[in-house]
């Protein structure tokens, strides 16, 4: 039975949603946890939590549910994974028009909760959660939110009272952790683009593509690329607030009214990029083209050519996504280089690694790593003149006597198999 504020929340969205002109077309994207699965491939339901609001997601014909790339049956879902979910209002409700399993579903196990002790024996750490003893090897690899890269945090850190996602397998009787990501996953946050109205100091009415129309709260802590005015296209992150409005986190203008704000202003701080040293950045993935790019960029104060390449991240058989960009410009007798990798709809808080070829060798170069973060995006920079605490040096990752120009192949790894490729 629907709570009061999942029925005044679906209630708040239809009366804002004019039924006759709603058309499909995935409005909104959020991650959360699954909390209730009932009927059958047509005619279903599936419960997710946003913040305290149990939300019903209507599941039809046009449904793909998906995990590892793989399409599965709603039989299939489970209580509390991990989901993202593309979904678009309609006259009967919230309607998904795909959910992804964002955890790895080959591990034997998963327990998330507060620990309650860690003990040291034998080499090997044995943490206490929710009553059961896990071990800790030197093969897990471990993750806290917003501090360092994958396996920089040594299990006997962890510390009673630390909330903790873990994956594991269940080997001689034991329950061997692979996976354990420190700090609460955050729910929740939803994607949304529409055109402003009604602008006041701090908020405005959202006009969505289907006709419908919600309400935008702003405030000091939300971020704001561009400038807001009625008439013009904004992308947004949020949440569902329980006065039925949604709070902003980031707002980005299209400010060249192409329909694209990202092109315009792009999105900071949502993954982590991290090489021979920390970057910060997020990864949208979106590429122009399937074809290779050369992209000239002429200066009008006579300051040298800017040459790019782009290239898309893809492979068959999985949801990840993503882009790879080289730039050079000759000063003199330097060059300047710049290398960008993006990924997104990858496993949420997890550890993938670049691997850059260049011409003429059939050996990759390891370019470090890429954390996701709740979104399962990721984003690193690498330049020769890295000036940027989001920027990593290029220099000493070019094979000997090679410069971007030479760059052949990207490819991005996890658990050393092959995810996604590029070829520039």
């Amino acid at each position: 039975m629907l709570n009061n504020k999942l029925a005044g929340l679906v209630l708040g969205i239809l009366l804002f949603s004019p039924l006759a002109v709603m058309a499909k077309g995935a409005e909104f994207k959020f991650e959360s946890f699954v909390i209730g699965v009932s009927g059958v491939d047509e005619l279903a339901t599936v419960v997710v939590s946003l913040h305290g609001v149990d939300l019903p997601l209507i599941v039809n014909g046009d449904t793909e549910i998906r995990s590892g790339g793989d399409e599965i049956d709603i039989e299939d879902l489970s209580i509390d994974d991990f989901v993202k979910v593309d979904a678009f209002f309609s006259a009967e409700g919230i309607v998904a028009e795909e959910i992804s399993v964002l955890d790895e579903r080959g591990e034997q196990f998963r327990l998330s909760g507060r620990l309650t002790g860690n003990t040291e024996l034998d080499g090997n750490t044995f943490l206490e959660l929710l009553g059961l003893e896990v071990r800790v090897d030197d093969s897990a690899n471990i993750t806290r939110r917003n501090v360092g890269s994958g396996n920089s945090v040594p299990a006997s850190e962890l510390v009673a009272g630390d909330e903790v996602n873990v994956r594991g397998l269940f080997e001689n009787d034991e329950l061997l952790a692979t996976h354990i990501h420190v700090g609460s996953r955050e729910q929740g946050g939803i994607e949304l683009e529409g055109e402003v109205s009604d602008l006041t100091d701090g908020s405005f009415k959202l006009n969505l593509s289907s006709g419908g129309k919600l309400v935008v709260v702003f405030d000091e802590n939300t971020e704001i690329s561009g400038e807001l005015a009625d008439g013009i296209l904004v992308e947004l992150e949020g949440r569902f607030a329980e006065n039925l409005s949604i709070l902003a986190f980031e707002l980005v203008v299209d400010e060249d009214g192409d329909g694209d704000a990202d092109d315009d202003n792009r999105r900071k701080g949502r993954g982590r990029g991290n090489g021979n040293g920390n970057g910060n950045g997020n990864g949208n993935g979106n590429g122009n083209s399937d074809d290779n790019s050369d992209n000239d960029a002429d200066s009008d104060d006579g300051e040298s050519l800017v040459v790019s390449r782009e290239a898309k991240l893809k492979a068959d058989g999985t949801d990840v996504s993503g882009k790879a960009e080289v730039k050079y410009q000759e000063e003199g007798s330097e060059l300047e280089q710049e290398v960008e990798v993006e990924i997104e709809d990858a496993l949420a808080d997890t550890d993938y690694s670049i691997l850059v070829f260049f011409v003429g060798s059939d050996t990759g170069i390891d370019f470090g790593t890429l954390t996701t973060d709740e979104f399962g995006s990721a984003k690193a920079e690498f330049k020769t003149d890295a000036d940027d605490d989001d920027e990593q040096d290029l220099t000493a990752l070019l094979a000997e006597g090679s410069d971007v120009r030479d760059i052949s192949v990207i490819q991005i790894l996890l658990d050393g198999d092959l995810v996604v490729e590029g070829e520039l």
